[in-house]
């Protein structure tokens, strides 16, 4: 009988702080989604109506936004080229960020070797550098190597902005596999890189594909040095394209919100469908090291 009523009493003392934390959530849902919601119904009407009522729904659908932010009439080139330039470095950039980072990640988390501690504080140090700071030497080195413009600068410049990152959640969740299987691969005859590929790579899934996704979503949504090391439009990617809508399209705000819908999308559908892995793999960080 005691026990009922001491489990009736903290179930109800627990009622305040759950709502509290439902009625936080639910503003922070709000403020986070109204942005995108507002740009995506305004990107669906006619001009006439963003301009008269911007915050009212839409009563008529028109793609004919989406269709003329598509084709970017009056660019140089139009938005499929921007896709094909982001999609290329942002594969490739994973692709380099997962192998070179997964193996840096598995070597750091297994062997002991002068100067571990040393390389483990440069990546965290490295974390502190603004990359403002490296805007200037980048743009020279990319002249001086003959890769100013192109997308070859750009997958280098993202692969090596995502290394501290990348290093420090593969490393954690290297951590968390018993070494007891790689061992055991060992004694079978595996080599040090078969048993990488068919016993580590396998069990840190969540880890990599963490990685995976954060590498491309930083590569796809970056500007700046998109910006900088780059002059045309074949090596361009698709953040520099909303640039061109708002001076292409600074009298059509449709066709410029629908341009923004379309170059966000991508990243927002892939951060949904693959956020729980994201969370798993991040979550091996917080293990006792």
């Amino acid at each position: 009988m005691n026990f009922a009523k001491t489990d009736s009493s903290r179930r109800s003392s627990e009622l305040p702080r759950k709502i509290i934390e439902w009625a936080i959530l639910i503003v922070i849902i709000i403020i986070s989604l109204y942005p995108f919601l507002w740009i995506l119904q305004s990107s669906i009407k006619s001009e006439t109506d963003i301009y008269l009522s911007p915050f009212k729904l839409s009563e008529t659908i028109d793609f004919e936004n989406y269709v003329q932010a598509y084709t970017m009439r009056g660019a140089r080139a139009n938005l499929a080229t921007f896709f094909r330039n982001s999609a290329l470095i942002g594969a490739l950039t994973v692709f380099f960020s997962v192998f070179i980072y997964g193996l840096g990640g598995y070597v750091l988390a297994r062997e002991s070797f002068p100067g571990k501690s040393l390389v483990i504080g440069l990546c965290a140090l490295s974390l502190l550098m603004p990359r403002v700071a490296l805007m200037f030497p980048l743009f020279l080195y990319s002249h001086l190597l003959g890769l100013y413009d192109t997308v070859i600068i750009l997958i280098i410049v993202y692969t090596g902005f995502m290394l501290p990152l990348s290093i420090f959640v593969l490393r954690s969740y290297v951590l968390t596999i018993p070494r007891s299987l790689e061992d055991a691969a060992y004694i079978d005859g595996a080599t040090y890189m078969q048993t990488f590929m068919k016993i580590v790579v396998p069990l840190a899934q969540p880890a990599i594909a963490t990685v995976g996704i954060l590498v491309f979503i930083n590569s796809w949504n970056e500007f700046s040095f998109a910006l900088l090391l780059t002059s045309s439009n074949a090596s361009r990617t698709i953040p520099v394209a909303l640039a061109y809508f708002t001076s292409i399209y600074g009298s059509n705000i449709g066709a410029m919100f629908a341009g923004m819908v379309i170059v966000v999308s991508p990243a927002i559908i892939i951060f949904i469908m693959f956020q729980k892995k994201i969370v798993s793999g991040l979550a091996a960080g917080s293990i006792k090291q």
